[in-house]
């Protein structure tokens, strides 16, 4: 019997070491660096989860403005340096 091994493309957070993955607030990637990236944000409010479509040359900053731009909730940064929604 023969075995077809699957190789999986998608990425996952835990396939970096936290070192790499770390990104300041307002830092982008090289353009030859960016690839799409899907993020799935589950909403308190509702329970709802909002799927959003990004780049990943983009910054976490315009990440949130997107969130902002379809939720109405506006980000913030926090004393811990972390930016949380409002």
């Amino acid at each position: 019997m023969a075995y077809q091994l699957h190789h999986n493309t998608k990425r996952k957070f835990d396939d970096y070491a936290a070192a790499d993955a770390w990104m300041r607030y307002d830092e982008t990637l090289p353009l030859s660096l960016s690839s799409p990236i899907q993020f799935f944000v589950r909403m308190f409010s509702g329970g709802k989860t909002l799927v959003l479509q990004a780049d990943s040359s983009d910054s976490v900053a315009s990440v949130h403005r997107k969130i902002q731009s379809i939720t109405g909730i506006r980000s913030i940064q926090s004393t811990s340096g972390v930016p949380r929604m409002e």
